[in-house]
């Protein structure tokens, strides 16, 4: 049995406009007759256990290996750590004192190291408790005479409870079930284990990490010897791509790229080492290069004499700084592990934030609503009037030439990111009016909450209903248990399940760049191009969006501009150009970084396995020669390239053969990014509590609102919150096509919020009741008896009038005056910080 919905809307099912496109209907939308697509609503893709998941990566065992370590042995140890731990702070302010080898503002290397955000005193106080460790794993191997083996597999089990070090384990929440919404720092989303995926803690591992020691140094060739610098693969195996249009996707349009990094800047972000000063540390000096003058968290890309293009610039190196050690949730010892900053979830974090200090200031605390900022009488992210934005590229910030902020660091990173940041702030801010116009007792931490809530829920369904179809296609869609319900709710949440971000993951299989166009078209309303620019020209600056009608110019070009094609063929502007910079010889040319350099070598630095070892994982025949590579790759020649930079087809890196994979049938991937890729995703719908399809729980939408919710589509999003652009394909992630037509937005389904309609005093509202609704309906009652009590009484000495009320993280009730809310907030996260024991804040 199936039902006719407008194209777009069941598109999971389909995975490719050609195959929908032969189930064409006729169906209304707003009282027009428009063409649908026929979607079966009696298929259950929903596995009902955990067997009937087609197929899933269990994290492999560790060997362990018999040590017994005495209880002096490890106070032996610990003294150890902390004298190397003192000797490092001691190294250190020579080198940032004495030696200078800290960054300068506005180069390629400063703007790179930025990208990771400002240094957060949490973050600090976090990657302190990682380093730590390792170096107490680091004093016991010494100590023992361990080999590198039984570093990494033998010290793992060995916890810190119980000992000195304990105070350096990461500190668990205490969680309430019954909260109706997700913590915004994504604690508590699984009750038993409340770390899995919160902001500041380990990416997850699927494999053991490879490193040349066990624990921590880059990972050597399988005959001893160093491998390929990263700029030798770089130019060796990856071509540059010129404006040839054979290059070009003829099915994706750079949308389809663009959502990838915005659900990336959601998803993942690292914590990189810094000086303890803060600043960002210098690594390419030729006094410092090399030796134990080099600090040590620098890895340099060194780069060949004759490179084709750094040699014009007499460049030797290109900087590189090792992200910074975290701890491990389990507070064992062990190898080196890296944090994620930002939470695991799909839950819209880069619009409101990770931590409880950001989500206050990008909030207005009026009516539920973001913080805005008035352009030419249009709704627009608020500056950084603090420019506390150290990655924006505008050297003179005053008035309206200013970066702006919003829940994520990198939204100031190009203007395609800065407008689906704009977007989204602007739907939560529409949805938040509309709430509040359907429920008048909601206040505001009800309606932003409630907004919140259905905007987490909006990436959710877009990012599974139209961006993973595309790119990974039915057949591993299905596999991996990624279709969406189309009717009902899914009942398959798996509390053992971690949905933490996987390291091979997050630094490698999800590193698209190659899709990366060279150019930002800006179309107008007539689908002329009325300017381009060049990606190298825009990152860290968003004022070319701020002339009145930019935002829709941009808008259109990344809908109607096609993307790169998935290969080996990069452009030049990541390649060379990253974050660059004019130098002042060679004619005011301009230098920036490689990108393809940055993600080999950020794959070593993690400790990510072999091109080999991911294949063993995911089941597929192992390499034994470079000949073996013909049949798999996209080029005949490609494994030629591979074999002329490698000595031994173990030694490949991960990344660099999963972009030369012959791409599975329907998506763009090859099988080891699809397997990887596909398991990242079923962990996130599988083991996320608050995954909005799920059903039974408190915070469960009802059917009526999941109905409503199933509308949603990336077109609609842009419909309703561009500034006048009226025309959309439906699947705005593909390009115009009689398949996928561009549309009148009055033809594209629109959420009805009715459903959210509660009324008190009848106990029943629009759309049904839950459980959350009871919750709701309670504050409501609370709100209401206060304000009819108006009293006075003073807060930090100062008389006020108790009107209104909000609630904090702990969920109780504080009595505040707008006026004084703001100094609330203040004081009260004041009194929540944790004191730093120990003034550290620079690990490597």
């Amino acid at each position: 049995m199936g039902v006719c919905w407008p194209s777009g809307l069941c598109h999971y099912q389909y995975g490719n406009v050609r195959y929908s496109s032969k189930q064409s209907c006729r169906t209304l939308v707003n009282g027009k007759n428009v063409q649908g697509v026929c979607c079966p609503l009696d298929v259950d893709y929903t596995p009902n256990s955990r067997d009937r998941i087609p197929y899933r990566l269990t994290k492999p065992r560790l060997p362990r290996e018999s040590i017994r370590i005495t209880r002096n042995e490890f106070l032996r140890a610990i003294q150890q750590a902390d004298a190397d731990i003192t000797r490092y702070l001691v190294l250190e302010e020579k080198f940032t004192g004495e030696l200078g080898q800290v960054q300068i503002a506005f180069t390629p290397a400063f703007f790179l190291q930025m990208m990771f955000g400002p240094a957060d005193q949490n973050q600090q106080l976090t990657n302190l408790w990682g380093f730590r460790a390792l170096q107490l794993t680091r004093a016991l191997g010494e100590n023992l005479n361990l080999s590198p083996k039984q570093l990494r597999d033998g010290l793992s089990s060995i916890s810190m409870y119980g000992t000195p070090y304990e105070q350096y384990c990461l500190k668990i929440p205490d969680c309430d079930e019954r909260y109706p919404y997700r913590t915004i720092d994504g604690s508590c989303n699984n009750i038993r284990n409340p770390l899995w995926g919160k902001s500041l803690t380990q990416f997850e591992r699927l494999l053991p990490p490879e490193y040349s020691d066990g624990i921590s140094e880059l990972r050597i060739s399988i005959n001893g010897r160093p491998l390929p610098p990263p700029r030798a693969i770089s130019t060796g195996v990856f071509e540059t791509s010129g404006q040839n249009d054979a290059r070009f996707s003829d099915r994706w349009n750079v949308m389809f790229m663009q959502w990838g990094q915005f659900l990336d800047h959601d998803i993942t972000l690292g914590s990189s080492t810094r000086a303890s000063n803060g600043q960002g540390l210098l690594c390419c000096n030729r006094t410092n290069e090399q030796g134990p003058l080099l600090h040590p968290a620098c890895r340099p890309i060194y780069l060949p004499v004759d490179d084709p293009y750094y040699s014009r610039f007499n460049r030797h190196c290109n900087n590189f700084v090792r992200n910074a050690v975290g701890p491990k949730n389990s507070c064992n010892l062990g190898y080196r592990e890296q944090t994620n900053t930002v939470t695991s979830f799909i839950d819209a974090s880069m619009i409101y934030g990770n931590d409880f200090n950001r989500s206050r200031l990008v909030r207005s605390f009026r009516n539920g609503h973001l913080k805005i900022r008035k352009i030419n009488n249009n709704e627009w992210l608020p500056f950084d009037t603090m420019n506390n934005s150290l990655a924006c590229a505008i050297r003179n910030r005053q008035d309206n030439n200013r970066c702006v902020f919003a829940g994520d660091v990198r939204v100031n990173q190009q203007f395609g990111i800065t407008s689906l940041q704009l977007l989204f702030l602007r739907e939560h801010n529409r949805l938040a009016k509309q709430l509040a116009k359907l429920n008048s007792a909601w206040d505001d931490e009800i309606i932003y909450q409630e907004a919140r809530k259905i905007v987490s829920a909006e990436m959710q369904h877009i990012t599974y209903n139209e961006f993973l179809p595309e790119a990974l296609g039915r057949n591993v869609i299905r596999h991996y248990g990624l279709s969406l319900q189309p009717k009902g709710h899914c009942l398959a949440y798996d509390r053992d399940l971690n949905p933490s971000i996987l390291n091979e993951f997050g630094a490698a299989a999800f590193r698209w760049h190659t899709l990366v166009q060279k150019y930002y078209h800006m179309i107008n309303g007539n689908n002329h191009i009325q300017q381009r620019y060049e990606m190298n020209r825009i990152f860290n600056n968003p004022t070319f969006l701020y002339p009145n009608g930019s935002l829709d110019q941009a808008i259109r070009g990344i809908l109607k501009q096609p993307t790169e094609r998935f290969d080996r063929i990069f452009t030049e502007d990541i390649k060379n150009l990253l974050f660059a910079q004019q130098t002042r010889t060679n004619n005011n040319q301009r230098v920036g970084m490689d990108l393809i350099s940055i993600n080999i070598q950020r794959g070593r630095d993690h400790g990510i396995p072999t091109y080999n070892q991911i294949r063993q994982l995911c089941g597929l025949q192992l390499i034994r020669n470079f000949q073996q590579l013909r049949s798999l790759l996209r080029n005949p020649d490609d494994w030629q390239r591979l074999s002329q930079i490698y000595s031994h087809v173990d030694d490949i890196d991960f990344w660099v053969a999963g972009n030369l994979e012959q791409p599975l049938q329907e998506g763009i991937l090859g099988p080891t990014f699809s397997c990887i890729v596909g398991e990242q995703f079923r962990r996130l719908k599988y083991g996320d509590r608050y995954w909005y399809e799920n059903g039974q729980m408190q915070h469960s939408f009802t059917i009526e609102q999941l109905t409503e919710l199933r509308k949603i589509t990336l077109a609609r999003i842009i419909c309703d919150n561009s500034d006048r652009i009226h025309r959309i394909q439906p699947l705005a992630m593909v390009t115009i096509s009689k398949q996928n037509p561009e549309l009148d937005c009055s033809s594209i389904p629109r959420i009805d919020l009715k459903p959210w309609k509660i009324n008190v005093n009848r106990g029943g509202g629009g759309g049904g009741r839950n459980s959350n609704s009871k919750v709701i309906d309670r504050k409501i009652q609370r709100n209401q008896s206060n304000r009819k009590r108006k009293q006075n009484r003073r807060f930090n000495g100062q008389l006020r009038t108790i009107t209104k009320y909000d609630y904090n993280d702990d969920d109780r009730k504080i009595f505040i005056r707008p006026k004084f809310r703001q100094q609330f907030y203040n004081h009260h996260y004041q009194q929540q910080q944790t004191n730093i024991p120990y003034p550290f804040n620079s690990i490597f």
